[in-house]
């Protein structure tokens, strides 16, 4: 399987990660023809090599120029001087892509408008659909912040033409590299206020802020916005996970370069592309573990549900002896890579614990798949275990021969041996 993971030491930016891209590999044409198959006039995709803190990294520009977008009085007409890559009149208040402007710096555009432009291109319909979703999450980030829906936000800072066509790009762009899995590191948020259509407001936006719910993130020294909404809205659309690089073999690696320097680090996104294990045969699984000695043991399966609920693939208990001789139990849950910051607050939250373990182990495990059997007594699921080409393991789904036994008046042991033996006829029959 190969994974795309973006190590946003840094932060992120629309054309930090669209740089990423195109140094690692992706073709600037694939860029250009996703940009221009929007049909929006003036725009233009540039590519350059550019030094960031004494490593080379590309930068890639999203130019408007100055022609307005359309002529319906209802479109954005963006403020010219916001050009990627050019030299700006007024600083840009942070590292990454899209300026938040003081009020009147940038119209407003709606997130109707936004999608009617993207139906209205000639973009294939993965990256629309995938680019449509990024901008419904930025419109109900936004949303949540201002009390308001969806539909009825306006976009201060990301309805530009370049932050539409930064999207496009990147979504494009990730398509050409052939990653079957993106990750991304935990995120880099930079520090001090930044200037909004809204006033002067510390970093991370408040957009940004809701935006990373769930997402490992942390603030900095550095006084400037590092992590920007559309950065932010692209990597938690695409990335299945936050967390540790996973385990490589590293085949490209790629830096895109942010608009300006920063002191005392690179202002750059990297981008490591690598093949992983074989997934149905090896894979790493984040382990959360906590040592209770003062919890009312009614309280565990709630708190199992609640953990399930949110993704756990397993929670199991087990009985210790700790100091004192005092009986105690240890809660352990097994998550994907990346799920510690979505369920350690649960499990802190959830029982008398004051403290977690955190770790990641390597798994081995048979490649597994769900078929569905005919039973004398009905149809029932199995799952199917193979290591390589070879069947190995057949478990019948128990809570669906508990129902099927139910309903046929029957024991769960009578439909569970029917249920394997159907399983067996199906494999050996080339199933």
């Amino acid at each position: 399987m190969r994974i795309a993971y973006f190590d946003c030491f840094s932060g992120v930016a629309g054309d930090m990660i669209l740089g990423a891209l195109v140094d690692a590999g992706v073709p600037l044409t694939v860029l250009k023809e996703a940009v221009a198959a929007l049909g929006l006039p003036g725009l233009a995709v540039e590519a350059r090599k550019v030094m960031r803190g004494g490593f080379a990294a590309t930068k890639v520009d999203i130019l408007t120029g100055e022609r307005p977008w359309g002529h319906d009085p209802g479109l954005l007409h963006p403020d010219p001087r916001h050009h990627h890559g050019h030299a700006n009149s007024t600083p840009r208040p942070h590292a990454g892509d899209v300026a938040h402007s003081p009020a009147g710096g940038h119209a407003h555009r709606s997130l109707p408008r936004i999608l009617e432009v993207l139906r209205g291109s000639r973009l294939p319909d993965p990256t629309r659909e995938r680019a449509a979703a990024i901008f419904t999450r930025l419109a109900s980030a936004e949303a949540a912040v201002h009390g308001s829906s969806p539909e009825a936000v306006h976009f201060h800072e990301v309805g530009a033409r370049d932050a539409i066509a930064d999207v496009v790009g990147a979504v494009a762009g990730l398509a050409s590299l052939g990653a079957d899995r993106v990750e991304a590191s935990p995120l880099n948020l930079g520090g001090g206020r930044i200037a909004t259509a809204h006033g002067t407001l510390p970093v991370p936006a408040p957009g940004t802020l809701e935006l990373l719910k769930g997402i490992p993130c942390y603030g900095s020294p550095v006084e400037t916005e590092l992590t920007t909404p559309t950065g932010a809205a692209i990597l938690v659309t695409v990335a299945a996970a936050f967390g540790p690089p996973p385990l490589l073999t590293v085949r490209a690696v790629g830096y895109g370069a942010g608009t300006r320097e920063l002191t005392g680090q690179p202002n750059c996104l990297r981008l490591i592309l690598g093949d992983a294990p074989d997934p149905g045969a090896t894979d790493e699984v984040a382990v959360l573990e906590a040592n209770i000695d003062d919890m009312n043991p009614q309280l565990f399966e709630p708190l199992m549900e609640d953990l399930f609920a949110a993704g756990a693939l397993d929670v199991y208990l087990t009985p210790v002896i700790m100091k004192k001789s005092r009986p105690a139990t240890v809660l352990t849950v097994l998550a994907e890579a990346g799920a510690e910051g979505r369920l350690g607050p649960l499990i802190l939250q959830g029982s008398t614990t004051f403290g977690l373990r955190l770790s990641r182990r390597g798994r081995l495990k048979l490649t597994r798949e769900i078929r569905t059997v005919e039973t004398p007594y009905g149809a029932v699921a199995v799952k199917v275990g193979r290591l390589g080409e070879r069947t190995v393991q057949v478990s019948p789904e128990f809570e669906d021969c508990r129902r099927v036994a139910a309903a046929a008046g029957v024991p769960v042991r009578a439909v569970l041996e029917a249920a394997r033996e159907a399983a067996r006829r199906l494999i050996t029959g080339g199933g």
